[in-house]
């Protein structure tokens, strides 16, 4: 995967994000027809989608306070030479 920034919650955040991140070279590197993003676009539409699950995660399982990680989020896509 490419190198990611975030913010917020980061020990549930880092953990969420890792379990997704381990999903997806599972399924891309064991299951035929699947394959890693190969376009900014799509690594981009992937960061997205784990960023969603995290933030839909983070209500349901947190226990006391208020939820530090909601949206909406932003992805920005930077090339980089």
């Amino acid at each position: 995967m490419p190198v990611w920034f975030r913010n917020g919650d980061l020990p549930f955040a880092a953990r969420a994000w890792q379990g997704v991140e381990a999903a997806v070279w599972s399924i891309t590197t064991s299951e035929p027809g699947f394959t890693v993003p190969d376009t900014l676009e799509h690594w981009g539409a992937l960061a997205r989608a784990v960023l969603r699950l995290a933030g839909d995660l983070y209500p349901v399982l947190v226990k006391n306070g208020v939820p530090s990680i909601e949206g909406p989020f932003d992805v920005v896509e930077i090339p980089w030479p």
